[in-house]
């Protein structure tokens, strides 16, 4: 049985638009409440679906869009697509969704103003045209654009006028409304007339200059976003003016030493043991709603602080949060309600205030202040010394000092609606009753399956491109092809794509098609490098003689004494041609070497996507970490981890070596080793990482090598020590539990992403008199052989227990290690 469509009826849609008296008159999200621009973008398309659907597009009636932000443009695509009026775009601006345009700091995500509801974590619109998915703010903005304007070009009905400012209308006497519009670039008025009008206008600009003396900073400007603490004070004042959502959100910012929006949406939504907050947060809502109903009073704030607080407290948010904070900071939040909260803001961001505010009253060193008043000042004269702060404020006779101010006091709405005043004439008051009588469906706005089904049939028909997700989708299902062919010293790379994009093969959901147009001898190092592709890719053929490669790769992949679960490709004994399109010629190892970065580069951005989240959230997808760090352990890690993220970043020779080490056992260079670092080994490369990670960050001054031997190398006492960070899944052909410990490693220590029933600490057996000089332990003594540490259940409860822990256990491992030694020079002493 199909679900009810929770989408407003296309008769109810057109009523919340209408002015009543006004026949063809439309005013599309200026009055509404959640304003996104994905609610925007689901009121214009549902608004054009219902015009269509009631007939109302039937005879090319000439429609005008005043507008061009998120509900213009999706209003204008709509119209032209499913009619074949004539349809005008005007945008005083010179560019489309302008303000958008302005900040990467700032996150666009379609559903997460509905958190913690259902599906509100999604990160794709899943629009039927102008979709997106969540992203920087400009990202999404070109994105979008780009799609409008295949809609422009295909359709040829849709005209865009930037730069027209409509300054006038008036209703005509014969239908139809007349706009006055001035051309900025001709510097003259003209006026058009159209049949359908659809008012678009937004909500206007924020105010340059709220309070005198105070120049504003734009919610969508980077320049807005508060930044990081360069000027060294000691505790950094900031007063934040504004309750509505963009107040809330710089807020935290403010508060934070590196704010990240997406990364902050992440750390409250992701975090473990929210279920009860959740149901909570929904709880308070529909009281608060219901008490707005009934015109009882309801203080959101208290609700937060009483109910929510010791939720949080409980189970950790708060002191993530508080670890994020700005260092000593003083945060004070000026407000015209009490309440602090409305419910125009988000439930996120309402959580996202009082967790801070919280970390604030209890981190020793830091403040928090709330302040009602209606309008505050700048107090004139006031001038500050160097070490003074840079504002002094009257708030209603109360006088406060800060170093920075953000005013978040909305838009000015008048101005925008000022050239339509006479049309719009109780249409206000019309569409509060409307928004009150249906609800909770004009406050989160749904698109029908109808007008999805609608508009997915009429750009499938246009032929129009869909967002970048949907094109990569479309490109993942056609293999990636590449044919490599030697001429002489030369080797010729052809196909669509060049090497640098060799990694898309690995994507989900991808395939790989190679043709090897002759034997291994010929071809040289890119075939190791073309295995390595293929082996790990999801799907993958590769075209050649299976004379010349079965038993090769076979030696390299299913019968490697370095790896487990490495299968052969595909062999097809056949040219299917496609090599003419030729991209590059060049030597074979330099090609090799630039499809080995490519991948490596891949692995990264996944290494880094996983632990990323991992540290700040303990969430761990698919348990590659697979083990519980407690957070203090974690933040730890993440500030070492984003040390060698960097240096992998600069150094692909550096961060190719540690990937080769971290899968293999074998501190070797060539195919049979590099083979193995794939998209199908990534498991053991994130859990390899961690646990080097973990330790790593308790040490400190431990950091990835990159040269023979190892693959790390930690400072201590002046000396070098080198380290192999591995978690191998055969060593010689061996298991590891069964090889590791005879296995002649090469470095001063050995981290071990193993569990097994192995001694946590490696002691040394043989005599002072044979040790080896060149293997110096991690102490300033020296053992018959590395020191090793496992995945023991010692080590798994150290983990968990966070920094002391892990620390004091190494230290015990250390001293168990160096003890032997200590005894032989003991024994030496006392027998000369």
């Amino acid at each position: 049985m199909p679900l009810p469509d929770p989408a407003l009826r296309p008769i109810d849609v057109i009523d919340g638009a209408s002015i009543k008296g006004r026949k063809g008159l439309y005013v599309l999200g200026c009055f509404d409440q959640r304003i996104t621009f994905y609610s925007q973008q689901v009121r214009g398309l549902a608004l054009i679906h219902a015009l269509a659907e009631q007939d109302y597009l039937r005879e090319k009636p000439r429609v005008a869009v005043i507008g061009g932000g998120a509900a213009g443009l999706a209003a204008a695509a709509a119209a032209a697509l499913a009619s074949d009026s004539e349809v005008v775009l005007f945008e005083a601006a010179d560019d489309l969704l302008k303000l958008q345009m302005g900040t990467d700091r700032r996150k666009l995500d379609p559903h997460i103003y509905n958190w913690p509801r259902s599906g509100a974590d999604d990160p794709v619109a899943d629009l039927p045209i102008l979709d997106w998915e969540a992203g920087p703010s400009s990202n999404v903005r070109d994105d979008v654009v780009r799609q409008f304007e295949d809609v422009a070009g295909r359709r040829g009905n849709l005209v865009v006028l930037k730069r027209h400012r409509v300054t006038g209308a008036r209703e005509l006497d014969a239908g139809g409304y007349e706009l006055t519009v001035f051309d900025k670039a001709a510097g003259r008025l003209r006026t058009e007339a159209f049949q359908i009008v659809i008012l678009a206008f937004g909500f206007g600009l924020e105010a340059s200059e709220t309070v005198h003396g105070i120049g504003d900073k734009s919610y969508w400007d980077n320049a807005g976003i508060p930044g990081a603490e360069f000027r060294g004070r000691a505790n950094p004042h900031y007063f934040v003016s504004g309750s509505g959502d963009g107040g809330l959100i710089d807020f935290v910012a403010a508060a934070s030493k590196d704010f990240d929006h997406a990364a902050m949406i992440q750390a409250v939504t992701s975090y473990p043991n929210m279920e009860p907050v959740k149901t909570e947060l929904l709880a308070i809502e529909t009281e608060a709603r219901h008490a707005k109903v009934l015109g009882d009073p309801f203080n959101l704030f208290e609700a937060f602080s009483d109910r929510i607080g010791p939720l949080i407290q409980a189970n950790g948010l708060v002191t993530h949060l508080a670890r994020q904070l700005r260092p000593g900071v003083q945060m004070t939040l000026q407000t015209r309600d009490e309440s602090v909260f409305t419910l125009g803001s988000s439930i996120l961001n309402r959580l996202a205030v009082v967790a801070t505010i919280i970390a604030c009253q209890t981190t020793e060193g830091h403040g928090f202040n709330h302040l009602t008043c209606e309008n505050f000042s700048r107090v004139a004269g006031y001038k500050p010394a160097a070490d003074e702060p840079t504002y002094k404020l009257n708030c209603d006779g109360q006088i406060v000092t800060a170093d920075e101010v953000i005013v978040r006091r909305g838009t000015d709405r008048d101005s925008v609606r000022q050239p339509f005043s006479d049309l719009l004439t109780g249409y206000e008051a019309q569409h509060c009753d409307w928004l009150d009588r249906l609800g909770e469906a004009t406050l989160i706005p749904k698109l029908s399956n109808d007008a999805q089904d609608f508009f997915r049939d009429l750009a499938r028909s246009a032929h129009v491109a869909g967002s970048r997700r949907r094109i990569a989708l479309a490109q993942a299902a056609m293999p990636m092809i590449v044919h490599l062919s030697a001429v002489g010293e030369e080797i010729r790379w052809a196909g669509a794509h060049n090497p640098d994009r060799i990694a898309e093969a690995w994507d989900d959901g991808s395939a790989f098609d190679a043709t090897l147009a002759q034997g291994p001898e010929a071809l040289g190092s890119i075939a190791g490098a073309i295995l390595r592709v293929a082996v790990h890719a999801p799907q993958a053929t590769v075209h050649a003689t299976p004379l010349d490669w079965l038993e090769p790769w076979r030696q390299l992949t299913a019968m490697s004494p370095y790896g487990g679960g490495i299968l052969m490709p595909k062999l097809v004994g056949d040219n299917p041609g496609g090599g003419a399109q030729i991209r590059i010629a060049t030597g074979g190892a330099r090609l090799a070497t630039m499809v080995h970065r490519a991948l490596d580069k891949w692995l990264l951005a996944r290494i880094d996507a996983h632990l990323t989240s991992f540290f700040l959230t303990g969430e761990d997808q698919g348990a590659y970490v697979d083990l519980e760090i407690h957070s203090s352990l974690r933040n730890l890690m993440r500030g070492t981890w984003t040390t060698w993220r960097e240096a992998f970043t600069d150094d692909s020779a550096l961060l190719g070596r540690f990937l080769r080490l971290v899968v293999s056992a074998s501190d070797d260079d060539g195919d049979a080793v590099q083979v193995l670092v794939g998209r199908s080994k990534l498991k053991q490369i994130i859990g390899g990482t961690a646990l080097s990670l973990a330790i790593a960050a308790v040490w400190g001054q431990t950091s990835p090598r990159g040269m023979r031997p190892g693959n790390l190398l930690r400072q201590l006492a002046g000396n070098e020590h080198t380290g192999h960070g591995c978690a191998p899944d055969r060593i010689l052909g061996k298991r590891p539990s069964l090889s590791a410990d005879t296995h002649n490693w090469q470095t001063s220590f050995v981290l071990l992403a193993l569990e097994g029933s192995l001694d946590l600490a490696r002691k040394a057996e043989a005599p002072f008199a044979i040790v080896e000089a060149g293997q110096p332990s991690l102490a300033e003594t020296t053992g018959s052989g590395p020191m090793m540490m496992w995945i023991s259940q010692e080590f798994i409860d150290a983990l968990a227990g966070g920094v002391g822990a892990l620390k004091a256990l190494i230290e015990e491992v250390e001293r168990q290690y160096t003890l032997p030694m200590l005894e032989a020079i003991e024994r030496l002493g006392e027998t000369t």
